[in-house]
């Protein structure tokens, strides 16, 4: 059986938006080959010239677009 990888100490946080910004939010996390989430972190700690996560760059999107994810071994 496989080992579930540590993406390190994290925190779940759901957030609610207009379905107009989802979607543009989720075109550019699909056009950086990222999943929403991640793509989410990485923006908010550029715009507050804080380090992206680590686990940003480990974090890939395939599938549908329907947050369908999985991440990179």
């Amino acid at each position: 059986m496989a080992t579930k990888r540590s993406f390190g100490d994290r925190t779940a946080l759901t957030v609610r938006l207009s379905r107009e910004h989802y979607e543009l939010f989720d075109n550019y996390a699909e056009q950086e080959g990222l999943s929403l989430g991640a793509w989410i972190a990485k923006e908010l700690a550029v715009h507050r010239d804080l380090e992206v996560p680590s686990f940003v760059g480990r974090t890939v999107r395939y599938g549908s677009r329907k947050g369908t994810e999985a991440r990179a071994s």
